[in-house]
């Protein structure tokens, strides 16, 4: 085996044949993150036929202070089972980086450890043991932390599918069918956006990530639809004219229903009546929610007459995989539902192209239904996903003496945040 430094061409055609590469593995990754202060470039290692068998797009930076810091978004793309290669591939990227006087690099492999469903149940345990085989070999662990702590997210909530987009829904929780409901009875819709949206987009997701500014996200969106179409910005709108129209027609409906079920329980000798009771004890609450639907449709109309976007979000696409890099909604119109309704448009409009894979992105770890983060998790469990987690962060020091030194600096963050996490 040969440790070898590789063009992009080389990267991304061994990317492309090797299995389940993640979001954080693209070479489009390492160009956005040149936008960042990084320098990026791609190493690996081929065997004795020079076939590459492992790779990795390495980020790295050069601090005022003239120490140096690198990062493998992701991990590498080897295969962790593999200790011989894995090890080889360490010991090589150690002596790579102590030539350049690099203090460190940091690897944040995105394999799963443990694949659980919402309420915390083991489903499945993949690559047992590799927390324990990297610290074998000199990484220092960063533990198992439950929250955002990390340069990525230690937990994504994901949909593994090769299922209908009907049979899909039909697994989706009832309290996400209800708003999904909500939303069409609500008059929104959902639309992909252009190029000249992306501040549009911005300004509904920037409070979400003070550390970006509008050009790194223009700067994504060109970068990734470069050569093909790889990154998609969606937007859920309000369109307060018809909302008003259906709103109007909504209650008038469910009035009409709810008065001839008045009528029915006024007749003698009723079989049913239980029945029709309880009908119209629904239509009864239907008739007040479409009655607020009229006078909320009637003031929005007048405030927004052109319509009003509520939500966004943006995915990138990669292999037959959907990966949520962020959303952004108007707090005082979430019960619009726009969000919802944007990634149930995603993974409808995908499944039905044969994507089998929706990374719906950050979960906490924390799967207790009191958490903090229950919210997000009760959003994205809704679509019937499980949770991965991953092992989490590991520093492999080329240079103690630079390493500690940059412990000891105030406010350094071992690297900083590098990526825009949808939570």
């Amino acid at each position: 085996m040969r440790f070898v430094e590789m063009s992009r061409g080389q990267f991304n055609k061994f990317r492309s044949t090797f299995p389940n590469p993640n979001v954080y593995q693209m070479a489009e990754y390492g160009e956005l993150m040149s936008g960042q202060g990084y320098n990026y470039f791609f190493v690996g290692i081929i065997d004795d036929m020079k076939e590459i068998i492992a790779a990795a797009l390495v980020l790295y930076k050069i601090l005022p202070t003239n120490n140096k810091y690198a990062y493998i978004p992701g991990g590498m793309l080897i295969d962790y089972d593999d200790h011989e290669v894995l090890k080889f591939f360490t010991k090589s990227m150690k002596v790579y980086f102590k030539k350049r006087n690099v203090a460190y690099f940091k690897i944040d492999p995105m394999v799963p450890i443990n694949i659980k469903d919402i309420y915390g149940n083991n489903t499945s345990t993949p690559n047992k043991g590799l927390t324990e085989y990297l610290k074998s070999l000199g990484y220092q662990h960063f533990g198992y932390n439950k929250y955002f702590e990390n340069l990525k997210p230690r937990f994504n909530a994901i949909l593994e599918t090769t299922a209908t987009s009907e049979d899909i829904y039909n697994r989706f929780s009832d309290e996400l069918k209800h708003k999904l409901v909500r939303a069409k009875e609500q008059n929104v819709a959902v639309y992909k956006g252009a190029p000249e949206h992306v501040k549009g987009f911005y300004n509904l997701i920037k409070h979400k990530i003070p550390n970006r500014d509008l050009k790194h996200f223009e700067n994504c969106f060109d970068i990734y639809n470069k050569k093909e179409s790889l990154m998609e910005i969606y937007f859920a709108k309000i369109d307060t004219e018809g909302a008003l129209t259906l709103a109007k027609y909504n209650y008038e409906k469910e009035s009409a229903y709810n008065a001839k079920l008045a009528d029915n329980l006024q007749q003698p000798n009723l079989t049913n009546r239980d029945e029709i009771l309880s009908a119209k004890m629904k239509s009864d609450n239907k008739v007040t929610e479409y009655h607020k639907d009229v006078v909320t449709a009637t003031a929005l109309l007048q405030n927004y007459p052109t319509g009003l976007i509520t939500s966004t979000a943006a995915i990138i696409k990669n292999g037959k995989e959907i990966f949520f890099l962020i959303d952004g909604s108007l707090n005082d119109f979430r019960d619009y539902y726009g969000k919802e309704l944007i990634y149930w448009t995603i993974i409808k409009e995908y499944a039905d192209l044969n994507y089998d894979k929706f990374n719906l992105n950050a979960v906490s770890g924390n799967l207790h239904p009191t958490d903090k983060y229950a919210r997000l998790l009760n959003f994205k469990g809704g679509f019937g996903t499980s949770i991965y987690e991953y092992p989490g962060e590991f520093d492999l020091v080329v240079n103690m003496g630079q390493y500690n030194f940059l412990n000891k600096l105030p406010g350094f963050n071992l690297f900083g945040k590098t990526d825009d996490r949808n939570k």
